[in-house]
């Protein structure tokens, strides 16, 4: 199970201070904010992409270092910081033939962290109900009937 592109929007909403943003204000806002949001989510709803923040949490790398730590073709890394560019999340920087990645904001590595806490939550509650249907619980005490 992995978060979908709504958790990492509900993520951004927190970490980047909308949570604050009372429910009439929240309506009222402009959609090119949210426009811009869901571009954010889109671009961390990628497997790949999460991998390669992650290993840029530490500072800055190269396309050669980021290939390395994710054992990803050189073309995908490519791509996929492009794409991260694109969004705002990773910066680049050059100095001479190299040229470097950054995470924009270090609140991104904070966001994935967060993720990573959300789904170590649902997987312990999956597992937990695993556990009780497999002792054979009736279906009343895991979700409320036959659907539940």
């Amino acid at each position: 199970m992995t978060p979908s592109g709504t958790d990492y929007c509900c993520l951004v909403n927190l970490v980047f201070g909308y949570s604050n943003i009372d429910v009439e204000g929240y309506e009222a806002m402009d959609r090119a904010v949210f426009r811009r949001q869901a571009e954010i989510c889109q671009a961390l709803a990628n497997a790949k992409r999460l991998e390669l923040l992650h290993a840029m949490r530490d500072g800055e790398m190269t396309v050669a270092d980021l290939q390395r730590a994710t054992e990803l073709p050189q073309t995908t890394v490519s791509q996929h910081l492009a794409r991260l560019r694109a969004a705002g999340i990773v910066r680049r920087r050059q100095q001479g033939t190299n040229v470097f990645y950054t995470l924009a904001d270090p609140r991104i590595a904070e966001a994935c962290d967060i993720i990573h806490a959300v789904l170590a939550s649902h997987l312990a509650g999956e597992s937990e109900l695993a556990e009780r249907v497999s002792n054979g619980a009736p279906a009343a005490t895991y979700g409320g009937g036959a659907l539940g």
